[in-house]
């Protein structure tokens, strides 16, 4: 459409391919081979995915959250175009159709401006004791992109619309997961809509899926298991495709089922 000529562009290069030996001099490094994974961290966390099941979506987990599926064809339209999904090429012949929200970022800065006092842990604890979803609010509004003080911000929103105004440092952090786990169901829902599947279960992965509070309420709002870890996917994922490059595994099916074999994953039914 640019009248790019295409010949510029360098040749694909499937993840697990061997690209060749590495070989250093001058150093006492060993010589190694050179394998392409899935190249970017996303990529690398969806293979690092332990699912076993037919019909399951992902939330890559971390500042921001990245919401999709596995899809053997890219799902190019209109209403994914209006929606704001993409998609990504990802590991063995896949694509990644997904959408870019928000995650931790609104508790990251909460903390950041409570300097540090609690850990994240003992904020979810401590947030676990207040009532959840006592607040409506949009978390991928731009207003919570980078405002000036984050916890002003979600006071100042609940204050406009005339909603219980969160105070404590447990309000905050709660009205931000009640809502996050709201903004995951939304996204699942269209997700549905747009792929024409019905997901069976939810795996979270990624540094986000340690925050057990925020599993369960997505669990029980998506009304769907909800499956956590492992939360070092990229790493994880980026290993398994060399493992498979090197005949340890036959395939990434039986690798993803080694690795919900042996992962410490936690299950969310809906309550």
């Amino acid at each position: 459409m640019l009248d790019i000529d295409t010949s510029k562009f360098p040749d694909l290069i499937e993840a697990g391919e061997i690209i060749g030996a590495l070989k250093v001099t001058g150093y006492d490094v060993p010589e190694a081979q050179v394998i392409a994974v899935g190249t970017h961290d996303t990529a690398s966390a969806v293979v690092g995915i332990p699912a076993t099941s037919k019909n399951w979506a992902y939330i890559s987990s971390g500042t921001w959250s990245l919401i999709g599926l596995e899809s053997q064809e890219p799902i190019a339209n209109q209403d994914s175009f209006r929606a704001n999904y993409t998609n990504e090429w990802g590991a063995y012949q896949t694509y990644r159709f997904l959408k870019n929200i928000t995650g931790m970022w609104c508790v990251q800065e909460i903390a950041r401006l409570t300097d540090y006092k609690y850990s994240f842990k003992e904020m979810a604890e401590q947030a676990a004791q207040v009532e959840p979803f006592l607040q409506e609010i949009d978390l991928n509004d731009d207003r919570f992109t980078n405002p000036e003080n984050m916890i002003e911000e979600i006071q100042k929103a609940c204050r406009e619309t005339g909603q219980l105004v969160p105070e404590s440092m447990r309000e905050l952090v709660m009205a931000v997961y009640s809502n996050l786990a709201k903004a995951y169901g939304r996204e699942l829902k269209q997700l549905e809509a747009l792929t024409g599947q019905t997901i069976d279960c939810l795996h979270i992965v990624g540094g986000g899926s340690n925050v057990s509070l925020l599993n369960q309420l997505t669990a029980n709002v998506i009304g769907k298991e909800v499956i956590a870890g492992p939360g070092e996917a990229t790493a994880i994922g980026n290993i398994l495709v060399q493992m498979i490059a090197t005949g340890e595994f036959e395939n990434i099916s039986q690798a993803r089922k080694w690795l919900a074999s042996t992962s410490h994953l936690e299950h969310y039914k809906p309550q």
